[in-house]
């Protein structure tokens, strides 16, 4: 009986150390296929991944931006904002700012990219290069209340 017993204790250790393996690997393939731009396929690894209970700040980021380049801004807002909850690094809580902002733009919501703009502009972070030139931010630009946004940017 105890030897049956010490078995499936082994047996269930080597299953749930092969299913830690299986979970890294996933993450290193969707890092992966971020890096190589194929958005559909990381973003699929990334689900996988993460389920609905990680605390990977980075990987929650970098779900969200394979979505927002797929078009599934939506998706990728809800992924930026798990991303924020779990304590992100200061660049990286930078760079969730900005693609929020860019994505509020990019659905002429200039009220709301215009709160994200300001998060970004408290942080220390210039984004008047972005904000100028980026075409992900052609709406904010063109938004009449354009000048009143920058101002409260740097105040």
């Amino acid at each position: 009986m105890k030897k049956t017993i010490l078995m499936v204790l082994i047996g269930l250790a080597f299953c749930m150390n092969a299913l830690a393996q299986q979970g890294r690997s996933d993450l290193q393939i969707a890092d992966s296929l971020y890096t190589l731009k194929q958005w559909k396929s990381a973003r699929e690894y990334y689900q996988h991944y993460l389920k609905d209970t990680s605390t990977n700040a980075i990987a929650w980021n970098r779900m969200g931006y394979s979505n927002q380049n797929l078009g599934l801004y939506e998706e990728a807002l809800k992924d930026y904002q798990k991303s924020l909850t779990n304590k992100p690094s200061p660049p990286l809580k930078s760079a969730i700012f900005s693609r929020t902002a860019r994505i509020y733009s990019l659905m002429n919501k200039t009220n709301e990219a215009a709160g994200w703009l300001v998060k970004i502009g408290a942080t220390g972070y210039n984004i008047q290069p972005d904000l100028d030139t980026m075409a992900d931010f052609k709406n904010v630009r063109q938004a009449a209340n354009y000048a009143d946004i920058k101002k409260k940017v740097y105040e």
